[in-house]
């Protein structure tokens, strides 16, 4: 039996998240007063969640934000 486990957008942020900041390890020098790194091991901005561009995470939310017929 085949099965398929979709990962939840949180840890597919995650996983992109950990990729770009793999080829950039200055980035958090540069970043450092305005971005945190909080203990759930995600990076937020100004208490936003940054969704980087790696891994197409960006795309799949507005995707889902679109597809919803919830305002999001």
């Amino acid at each position: 039996m085949n099965m398929t486990i979709q990962l939840s957008i949180k840890d597919k942020i995650l996983a992109a998240l950990k990729e770009a900041c793999d080829e950039s390890a200055g980035l958090q020098k540069v970043l450092d007063k305005k971005v945190k790194l909080k203990s759930d091991g995600a990076l937020y901005c100004l208490n936003q969640i940054w969704v980087p561009l790696k891994g197409d995470v960006r795309t799949l939310i507005m995707d889902k934000a679109h597809k919803s017929k919830y305002f999001v």
